[in-house]
């Protein structure tokens, strides 16, 4: 672990990451944060129990930036929901792997702070309660959305194949969810089963 840690700093140094953040997150001091940690890959704002964490993904080179309270991390994503569900939907998360690349992603996350998240920045509790409930309510959807993809296509070959007692049970899973083919496919076998 330690040695990819170090081959990631290494081949990262030359990208700048740290200065690019420090310039572009600067306006953080203004909110009373102070950079606690910086390295090839992450840097870290506090202020009291509140943080800001911006991160370069070793992997994935994503440009992400995390809200901090106490032991609770938050995604931007997760604020950007609490605030304007339109452009959660729209949102993605920025990649970058060259250093011009980097000051664009990590300018655009900057704006994205800004935007969406002062009332966290404020340590405004009543925002980092709709964090968690935003937070939990979508990884319930997550969740359902999962299952359904799961059953969706055994559902469909359950019909194809004329098990009608199993695509009947299959589609009664999901029956909040079903499309109106599948709904007309219920009906159906449950007449024929």
């Amino acid at each position: 672990m330690k040695q990819a840690m170090d081959e990631s700093a290494g081949e990262r140094a030359g990208l700048d990451f740290e200065n690019i953040v420090r310039e572009r997150f600067s306006f953080l001091s203004e909110f009373g944060f102070s950079e606690v940690e910086a390295g090839p890959t992450i840097i870290r704002y506090r202020k009291g129990r509140l943080g800001v964490n911006v991160y370069h993904g070793r992997r994935s080179y994503e440009i992400g930036v995390e809200l901090v309270r106490g032991r609770e991390c938050f995604s931007i994503e997760l604020a950007i929901g609490v605030v304007d569900r339109d452009a959660y939907r729209k949102y993605r998360v920025p990649a970058a792997r060259t250093k011009s690349a980097i000051i664009v992603s990590v300018e655009r996350q900057a704006c994205v702070v800004r935007t969406y998240a002062e009332p966290a920045l404020r340590g405004k509790r009543k925002f980092f309660r709709q964090l968690e409930s935003f937070g939990e309510a979508n990884a319930r959807r997550l969740a359902v959305d999962s299952f359904v993809a799961q059953v969706r296509p055994k559902a469909a070959e359950a019909f194809r194949e004329r098990r009608y007692a199993d695509a009947v049970t299959l589609y009664e899973s999901m029956c909040d969810h079903l499309t109106v083919a599948e709904s007309a496919k219920l009906k159906s076998a449950r007449r024929r089963q």
